[in-house]
């Protein structure tokens, strides 16, 4: 009876295109040279490679995997055994566990002994003679089943150690899987990777949750391009575009919109990679809900560019907003106009009715001057109780026209403050662009020119500039 050999096992790794490198040591000799095998078609037959193949699917989707008995082709013979792999850097890294197929040959070779053995027994026991001679091979055979035995007790033991530190191995991806996913929960990130060769695509759960979807929805960029704010893109295309051809990594940033309309700005990398040929092969990355800050900078901007008190532009906002509207109308020739509008004897209203009351009819008068104006002016206070008005596209009649119906909102409303109810008016100058496009302080000068014109011509009234076409 040949000696019995410790189970083997193997260590290897698999690409993506099925491509092996191989990591094993065999006590036995079953393997031979492993580098000479360099495919799966060598190792595995067709019904064995569906289900390995099915095997580094569930790997690749969950992380990692157990199979249980493959059977897989060596140089010299085949054998069986159960496998664990994971997936780690695109690549299926995978440790086996042999049951060796001498053992149970061996035990196959016993038995058929023991048949013949038994036939020589009743050949004997016919004959009558050579009893001591059964009894001694009993004795052998007895030897060699206890020898089977106690290999196969030792096989046992070690598939149990191997077992267990499977399971630890499989509990430790659990528990670090577990942990990444609470972790994406506390910091509202997400997490995606998509195969180009395939289209085979993943979310993680935060993902999902960030982008308002379902987890039963398929995870495709078709569906994230769906969510994003239609502003953003366009920038969200040419990034990707420009990383999935060059490969590296790059960042990302845009604004999502659920169907409830809650918005998300999100932030966060994406890596690419190409293979030889420069072709895209596989991309990955993370995004994390930064509305919050987005939000708090926003509010920052708000405050820079806003009045604290009426909440229209302040100075330094409306003459950039200014500047911008002036270049446009250069551009394509627009014409364009600007109102300087003050609140007549207004220190009268402070020292009277006091600072309160004042801020009230500062208020108060934006608000009417607003409901003259369309969505496309802007409005700004420029300190005080003076304020000005872009009027795109306006020429000087239009602009007086629009003056005027501003001037006279005020002159009939009636402002409630705690003092009492008041009435104020203002006085407004009015200028406008000639062919030769003036700078904005020359045109806010002409503007305010044509102010005090209309206050020392008695207040509550509009004057055009001198200077204005129509003037």
């Amino acid at each position: 009876m040949r000696h019995v050999k410790d189970t083997s096992s193997i260590r290897f790794e698999v690409d993506c295109d099925g491509t092996i490198k191989w990591d094993a040591t065999d006590n036995t000799g079953f393997w031979g040279t492993f580098e000479k095998i360099q495919n799966l078609d060598a190792i595995l037959s067709s019904s064995a490679k569906n289900r390995f193949e099915s095997f580094l699917a569930q790997v690749r989707s969950e992380g990692f995997g157990f199979c249980e008995s493959i059977e897989i082709q060596g140089v010299k013979s085949k054998a069986r055994f159960s496998l664990l792999a994971v997936f780690h850097n695109n690549k299926h890294q995978i440790f086996g566990v042999q049951v060796p197929e001498h053992i149970l040959k061996s035990f196959e070779e016993f038995m058929l002994m023991m048949n013949e053995q038994g036939q020589l027994l009743r050949d004997a026991q016919k004959k009558v003679h050579g009893a001591q001679q059964i009894k001694e091979e009993k004795e052998l055979l007895l030897e060699d089943y206890m020898l089977i035995n106690n290999s196969l007790a030792k096989m046992q033991r070690d598939l149990a150690k191997k077992h267990e530190l499977l399971k630890q191995a499989q509990d430790a991806l659990q528990k670090s899987e577990r942990r990444l996913k609470e972790a994406q929960i506390i910091s509202s990130t997400g997490n995606f990777e998509r195969n180009l060769e395939t289209g085979k695509g993943y979310w993680s759960k935060e993902l999902y949750r960030l982008l308002g979807y379902s987890t039963d929805i398929e995870p495709t960029f078709e569906h994230v391009f769906q969510r994003v704010h239609p502003e953003d893109r366009d920038q969200l295309l040419d990034a990707m575009d420009t990383i999935i051809r060059t490969g590296g990594e790059a960042p990302l940033g845009f604004c999502v919109v659920h169907p409830d309309q809650k918005t998300l700005y999100l932030h966060g990398n994406v890596i690419a990679k190409v293979n030889s040929k420069g072709a895209p092969e596989f991309y990955h990355g993370a995004l994390t809900d930064i509305t919050r800050i987005k939000e708090a900078e926003l509010d920052l901007i708000r405050l820079a560019n806003t009045d604290s008190l009426t909440g229209v532009n302040n100075r330094r906002s409306f003459f950039d907003i200014a500047q911008k509207e002036l270049s446009r109308s250069k551009r394509h020739g627009y014409t364009f106009s600007m109102l300087m509008l003050d609140i007549d004897h207004f220190k009268k209203v402070n020292d009277t009715f006091g600072h309160d009351a004042g801020d009230i009819v500062l208020k108060d008068v934006v608000n009417l001057a607003v409901q003259g104006l369309r969505d496309d002016d802007t409005i700004g206070r420029l300190g005080g109780e003076e304020f000005a008005v872009l009027l795109p596209q306006t020429q000087s009649k239009e602009a007086f026209l629009v003056a005027e119906r501003i001037r006279q909102n005020i002159e009939h409303a009636i402002i409630a403050t705690a003092q009492g109810k008041l009435k104020v008016t203002v006085s407004v100058g009015v200028s406008s662009i000639t062919e030769d496009y003036p700078e904005i302080e020359t045109l806010l000068k002409e503007a305010d020119e044509a102010l005090y014109s209309a206050k020392n011509d008695g207040r509550n009234q509009v004057c055009v500039s001198k200077a204005s076409p129509n003037g």
